[in-house]
């Protein structure tokens, strides 16, 4: 061979040393570890109809460098997850084109459709999966096979064929037909649908899913097309009580709670019942009734005239549910809040859109966009608020009554949603008798609200939010991101005003809460952080870092009074300054601009 030929060849040792470099390569490619599996999949118990569910998990330890999730029944892919609004992967999915008469099971039993699984995604790829289990149950199986083929028991919940009713087989359109209407309802069947169907609008006086002896529990209304409020205030009975257990007397005090009008939408007619596996579905409108100007609607001036203000119906008014899953609808102009859940478990609320606010921040009065109220399990996810008080609103009773019956607003998660007006976009209080703890709020995009975080509570509300004695049970706020917030980012007070009349709770106060990975920007005159709490308790074991909100030139900066044994890790406002009570309290501030100031 000659010279030149052999330059241009490859010799034994660089063979050699390209195969180990390659292998090297290799091997460190493949010591690259794969994205951590998410947390608990689960699937919501209630969103199962006969074609779909809703699948939703939470993020794993690290989750940073995770691109999308994957979703597959019985190892058929069915979803990649999209972005949600702060641009991170959703953390749910809703999967259709499922066979009806099957069941999907994470249990030990074969399941007939097959197990839901999830898996996390990103640049090396994917994760181990994860097998969904109902919302309802924290481990094990939720059914059993006891035949072949299997037919599942337990607290399964089967994809069986919806019986449907629909509304215009008994009521007339664009009339007010409350009784009609009400009689669609009565005749769904057990795991049936009552629909009103795409283009079709009917108008209606409060509706029950118990009345007297009937009970519809395991019915679905599915509204495609309009359910709209007459506003004759007559047709909603004066007999509802958001607390029907205050005022009763005994350790309930002897101060009644005000009533107010039944909904439009409503559990009951009495003050106690029992619902189960209740659904309001679809992609169409309900709404109360028109809006002409002012701070009310018709219905709401209405009502309001007839027995005083605080009478006003909630639009939906839900008590007393086991298993509830609300999803699709657009909910337009209350009377007074949106949707009202109380004494409740197992809550889903996913991509609905609410609206309440009409040109200003009392515009309508009192308009809340959605309400849990002393219930366990929570699912608030996938929606979009638009409204004329608080956004998402958490509510554990008020006063010595709320103290004395001890009925918490618990184990919540928030997240994907967006809060476009409202007072506040996720909000603690100020009912807080009862403590509101083990919640989680994360990706939620917070645009032109007046507060994002809003935390209140009272020097006689009692309770407050947060852990118990540790972040076991506590309050996780993270991965948010806020957009002009126009009077506090993130918000604590513990001297909001009380005008119930209930004895004292006790003062109120916040505590193991943890707020994270927060950006964005505040409007003129805004904080970023504004935090006051009473003399005695302190809010206290608060941590936040990783909080970066810019402002305008005028922008207020950070304040930090009556706070204690809590850390402050890199937050920062790039306008105004940071303030904090002069004695720290056992605070320790690292890596904060402004430098905190005592004042």
């Amino acid at each position: 061979m000659a010279d030149g030929q052999r330059s241009r060849g490859v010799s034994g040792q660089q063979v050699s040393a390209a195969l180990v470099g390659g292998a090297l390569l290799l091997a460190a490619h493949l010591a690259q570890a794969a994205p951590q599996p998410p947390v608990s999949p689960v699937i919501l118990n209630e969103s199962v109809d006969d074609s779909s569910l809703t699948v939703a998990w939470q993020k794993p330890s690290s989750y940073t460098s995770i691109t999308s999730y994957r979703v597959y029944v019985n190892n058929v892919l069915k979803c990649t997850t999209s972005n949600g609004p702060t641009s991170k992967p959703r953390l749910y999915c809703h999967i259709g084109g499922l066979a009806a008469g099957t069941y999907y099971d994470g249990g030990t039993a074969t399941p007939q459709g097959g197990a839901v699984q999830v898996a996390a995604v990103d640049g090396t790829g994917e994760s181990s999966r994860v097998t969904a289990l109902a919302s309802s149950k924290t481990s094990g199986s939720r059914c059993a096979c006891t035949t072949s083929p299997c037919v599942p028991t337990g607290s399964c919940k089967t994809m069986s064929l919806q019986n449907v009713v629909f509304v215009h087989t008994f009521a007339a359109q664009n009339t007010e037909d409350t009784t009609h209407i009400q009689q669609a309802i009565d005749n769904c069947a057990s795991n049936g649908k009552v629909v009103i169907a795409a283009g079709e609008t009917f108008i209606s006086g409060a509706l029950f899913f118990q009345h007297g002896a009937t009970n519809k529990s395991n019915c679905t209304l599915q509204v495609d097309g309009t359910l709209s409020a007459t506003t004759t205030a007559s047709k909603y009975p004066f007999t509802n009580n958001r607390f029907p257990l205050y005022g009763t007397g005994g350790g309930f005090g002897t101060v009644h709670y005000p009533a107010n009008h039944m909904g439009l939408i409503n559990t009951c007619d009495s003050q106690t019942c029992a619902v189960s596996n209740l659904r309001l579905t679809g992609s169409g409108s309900v709404n109360g009734g028109p809006y002409v100007s002012g701070n009310l609607t018709t219905l709401g001036t209405n009502m309001a005239a007839a027995h005083g203000d605080s009478s006003r119906a909630d639009l939906v008014n839900l008590n007393s549910v086991t298993g509830l899953y609300v999803s699709g609808l657009h909910f337009q102009d209350p009377p007074m809040h949106v949707i009202f859940v109380s004494r409740s478990t197992n809550v889903s609320a996913e991509a609905i859109t609410s609206n309440s606010y009409r040109g200003c921040s009392s515009c309508i009065h009192n308009g809340a966009g959605i309400d849990l109220a002393t219930s366990t399990g929570g699912y608030i996810f996938g929606s979009s608020f638009d409204d004329g008080d608080d956004c998402i609103n958490l509510n554990a009773g008020s006063n010595q009554p709320g103290v004395t019956e001890n009925r918490p607003d618990q184990a919540i998660r928030i997240f994907d949603n967006t809060t476009l007006h409202g007072h506040g976009g996720v909000v603690f209080g100020s009912f807080t008798a009862a403590w509101i703890k083990n919640i989680v709020a994360e990706d939620n995009y917070f645009n032109g609200t007046e507060i994002g975080y809003r935390f209140k509570t009272g020097t006689n509300r009692g309770g407050g939010a947060g852990g118990t004695t540790s972040m076991a049970d506590g309050v996780i706020l993270r991965d948010t991101v806020f957009n002009n917030i126009l009077s506090t980012g993130i918000e604590m007070t513990g001297a909001y005003p009380d005008s119930t009349g209930f004895p004292s709770g006790g003062i109120g106060f916040f505590r193991w809460i943890t707020i994270s990975n927060i950006t964005g920007s505040v409007g003129s005159n805004a904080y970023a952080i504004n935090i006051s709490g009473n003399p005695s308790p302190h809010h206290t074991n608060l941590s936040l870092s990783n909080v970066h909100l810019t402002g305008g030139s005028s922008s207020k900066g950070i304040s930090v009074y009556q706070v204690s044994n809590s850390t402050f890790n890199s937050v920062t406002a790039s306008t105004g300054n940071f303030f904090i009570e002069p004695g720290s309290w056992g605070n320790t501030f690292t890596s904060c601009v402004p430098t905190p100031t005592p004042r």
